[in-house]
């Protein structure tokens, strides 16, 4: 049995390997790279299930592209990181890794799940998602 902070270490190896993979000819822009490499750093996808790790890195991969210019071309000329830059970076890339936190009801593209309308289906004197009540033995 693994204890808490082993099984975490475990978990973003996991993470940081699943960002690290890419497809054959298709290469990742260099801004596009240290936007994950920071984030990744900075755990920013420690929250995100390991099966959404493609989308999520797909996203902060195209928040990336849409950074100032200025910052894409310090970047892919590949100077020195103020530490503005790198903050700048990391809150892209904060922002667009909400919608897969597991807290969060919001989908990648930032809209809710459609909840559906309990009321519709039910009887004008029901109340929606009402359960019968239930006695339990024993019970004080």
């Amino acid at each position: 049995r693994l204890d808490d902070a082993t099984k975490k270490t475990i978990e973003h190896g996991q993470r940081i390997r699943a960002c690290l993979k890419q497809p054959q000819f298709e290469p990742v822009a260099v801004p596009a790279q240290i936007a994950v490499l920071q984030a990744l750093t900075a755990g920013l996808f420690d929250t995100v299930a390991l099966p959404r790790m493609a989308e999520a890195q797909r996203a902060v991969q195209d928040a990336a592209a849409k950074l100032d210019p200025p910052l894409l071309g310090r970047l892919v000329d590949k100077e020195k990181l103020s530490d503005e830059d790198r903050k700048t970076v990391i809150e892209s890339a904060r922002a667009e890794l909400k919608a897969f936190s597991p807290k969060s009801d919001a989908k990648p593209n930032g809209k809710p799940d459609a909840k559906p309308d309990a009321a519709v289906d039910a009887k004008p004197d029901e109340k929606p998602d009402a359960k019968p009540a239930t006695a339990k033995k024993g019970a004080a």
